[in-house]
């Protein structure tokens, strides 16, 4: 009686796990890529700008917002939120779309909101490099006389809409041009010029040889943030913004007439070096020193379990985790001795709902997306055993999706921050680019 007693128990264990795992299959099956990506598609041409009404948005561009996560000084209360129009949120909406494209050559609706996105990107323009942000007369809480006289003579690169009430932090914000936008750009207009069969958006003849003169080498510096959370010292490895840095001194803390590094101080971000790796990667200019450095750098931020502390800029969980396994998926050798790490946390880490943790509260649906492109590229890659975790992530994911008018799309998480003492408090998010992550989950699974 005891033996059918427990034969009997396990037997309809076996057919609870059995319905539970066809539960699964079934809701991830009932996708339909392709109404779901025409859907997707549907609200990136609906949301992207349509005209120009300086400063408020401009033409090409996806919305964006600035938000305040916490209360902190001289930023303003927690959920002081205003639109912001920045090269950085659109020209990774370009890349992912220029991607689908390649992939779907047939989809000609793609290739006009590319036309449109791509003259965007001139207004961050400086010499061959770009800003984060436009150029613009001093906000006009803090004008004087003299600036409304000659408005050209004080422009400077700052917010739209998000007011800086503060003299001193509305200085700090005309900052140097950086790496990230920068490549970001540039590969939108390598990706432009072959989609376009052109030649008439022109980079750098090495955007790598460019790069690597903003490398972590030869420095008299480190940045307090690298140095407290053990990020190392003359790496090699990219910095963050493109000016000279010269020897720290308690004035140049401060912000001065021209472009500002924060804290007077360059620093490297794991998460802005993988960007850099996989875009010079898919440009085809690795030969430089920086670019392997780089990649030494983002294996050790692995290895030392510093891979979510490294990413300054960027305090999503998986975000390193995702641009890696998608640097490695399109040639990046070297960073295969991350995979294992990053395969055993993607395994391990999900919760029962299928989605993925994230310190940033109400943040773990960004996370999550991160996770699954992770996981994609990991199993592009050859990594087994990962289809239940993709399959329940896709089911968190699509359990949140919104839809109205044959348009889908995702609230979008936190993208990227201002770093080190505003690093989850001071945050950029788009409901734009989190659905462009989702349609490159789509693309890459079911193709």
């Amino acid at each position: 009686m005891q033996t059918f007693s427990l034969y009997f128990r396990l037997l309809l264990i076996v057919v609870i796990w059995f319905f539970l795992s066809s539960s699964i299959i079934a809701q991830t099956n009932s996708l339909n890529p392709q109404r779901e990506a025409e859907q997707i598609i549907n609200f990136l041409e609906y949301s992207q700008q349509k005209e120009n009404n300086p400063p408020n948005y401009y033409r090409g561009e996806w919305p964006s917002y600035i938000e305040n996560l916490k209360t902190f000084p001289f930023l303003g209360k927690k959920g002081k939120k205003a639109y912001d129009s920045n090269c950085m949120i659109s020209a990774s909406i370009f890349v992912l779309l220029a991607e689908y494209y390649i992939q779907h050559p047939d989809n000609n609706k793609i290739k006009d909101i590319l036309y449109k996105a791509v003259g965007n990107f001139e207004h961050y323009r400086i010499g061959e490099v770009f800003h984060f942000w436009h150029k613009l007369e001093r906000t006009e809480h803090l004008q004087k006389r003299r600036h409304k006289k000659n408005p050209e003579k004080y422009y400077q690169r700052r917010a739209n809409v998000f007011y800086y009430r503060s003299r001193l932090i509305n200085a700090m914000m005309n900052l140097a041009p950086d790496l990230d936008d920068t490549v970001n750009v540039w590969l939108s207009y390598y990706l432009f010029n072959i989609i376009f069969r052109t030649d008439s958006l022109v980079i750098p003849d090495s955007p790598g040889k460019y790069l690597d003169e903003y490398s972590d080498i030869n420095r008299e510096n480190i940045h307090f943030y690298n140095f407290f959370k053990g990020h190392g010292q003359e790496t090699g490895a990219f910095l963050t913004w493109m000016k000279e840095e010269k020897k720290l001194n308690f004035f140049r803390i401060l912000p001065g007439k021209g472009f500002y590094i924060p804290f007077g101080v360059n620093d490297k971000d794991a998460v802005v070096n993988a960007n850099i790796v996989y875009s010079l990667k898919k440009m085809q200019d690795t030969i430089y020193p920086s670019y392997q450095k780089a990649i030494d750098f983002i294996n050790y931020c692995f290895e030392t379990n510093k891979y979510q502390s490294a990413g300054n800029y960027y305090p999503t969980k998986y975000n390193l985790h995702y641009i890696t396994c998608k640097a490695f998926g399109s040639g990046c050798t070297g960073l295969e001795k991350s995979l294992p790490l990053i395969y055993s946390q993607l395994k391990n880490q999900q919760l029962n709902n299928g989605s993925y943790p994230c310190r940033i509260k109400n943040n773990e649906l960004q996370a999550s997306i991160l996770a699954l492109n992770s996981m994609i590229y990991l199993k592009k890659s050859g990594y087994k055993g990962l289809d239940e975790n993709i399959n329940k992530a896709f089911d968190f994911v699509f359990s949140k999706k919104l839809s109205d008018n044959n348009k889908t799309w995702w609230t979008g998480g936190v993208y990227f921050s201002g770093g080190t003492l505003v690093r989850k408090s001071h945050v950029w998010k788009s409901d734009a680019y989190t659905t462009a992550l989702v349609l490159e989950a789509i693309s890459n699974y079911y193709e």
